[in-house]
């Protein structure tokens, strides 16, 4: 199974543009096991008050580009 997303990856919700961090992909647990459940993800937002947590279909989600502050981003090649 190939993810579209990792954990730690900025995303944003396509309805509302909420921007999140994917902590984990989504799992649920069986009779013998942990159960990977397909193309889900376990994300993560603040709403001004207090963390928020849950998952989404990988369809409602897309990647985020990552900040670069210009004062302090440094190209180190």
């Amino acid at each position: 199974m190939s993810s579209e997303f990792k954990p730690g990856d900025r995303v944003k919700f396509k309805l509302t543009s909420q921007q999140m961090i994917v902590k984990a992909i989504a799992k649920e647990p069986s009779s013998n096991d942990i159960t990977i459940i397909e193309d889900r993800y376990v994300c993560m937002w603040f709403d001004g008050v207090k963390d928020q947590f849950a998952i989404f279909h990988k369809d409602l989600l897309e990647s985020f580009p990552p900040y670069y502050d210009s004062m302090h981003y440094a190209n180190y090649e």
